[in-house]
């Protein structure tokens, strides 16, 4: 193969989306960390999507979170996997766990993704994945099933009732651990006794 066909080959790859990250090793085993507070007013959401999409099933990698109260209706928050010099920031994104800073409001789940692709949820799914944010804390939503109950419709949410439970507790205790969320979280250890 000559040098020219290879580097189009490179660049082709480069250009798909498909080039490998010299590092995606170290990002791969970094673990799930809180990012530092954008301001004292906001709170950290912790949220675990579960996808189950058969033969072409992918990981969501971005959840946007919707404000949907009168004083900002429509502004949205989001959370990702997908941004340039990854490894060096903190990874609020791991295996379907997600963490979003968000500011005193109403939020709806308005939408999952993963690359290009885009899940849109229903009405029901948005309205039953509403959280209250009133005050700085750190609020644990629990695990959500995001299925699609036919062919045209919509995704739905299923929630999985685990919020709070003692596994959650320790994962969200190790991402916040040493950050300055830390003190808005019991550890496992003094919520045991």
């Amino acid at each position: 193969m000559s040098r020219s066909a290879l580097l189009l080959v490179v660049v082709a790859t480069s250009l798909g989306g498909c080039f490998f990250r010299l590092s995606d090793p170290i990002y791969a085993v970094k673990s799930l960390r809180a990012p530092e507070r954008i301001g004292d007013e906001y709170s950290l959401v912790f949220v675990t999507i579960q996808h189950e999409g058969g033969l072409f099933a992918t990981d969501v990698d971005t959840i946007y979170f919707r404000r949907v109260d009168p004083p900002a209706r429509g502004h949205v928050f989001y959370t990702t996997d997908e941004f340039l010099f990854r490894v060096f920031g903190d990874r609020s994104v791991k295996d379907g766990h997600f963490l979003v800073q968000l500011s005193p409001g109403v939020y709806e789940l308005d939408s999952l993704a993963r690359g290009q692709t885009r899940w849109l949820l229903d009405d029901s799914a948005r309205v039953a994945s509403r959280i209250y944010v009133t005050r700085p804390s750190v609020y644990d939503l629990g695990t959500l099933r995001l299925d699609k109950p036919g062919w045209l419709s919509r995704y739905s949410l299923g929630a999985q009732g685990d919020a709070g439970s003692p596994e959650r507790a320790r994962q969200l205790w190790n991402a916040v651990s040493g950050t300055p969320w830390e003190q808005l979280v019991p550890s496992p250890r003094r919520a045991a006794r």
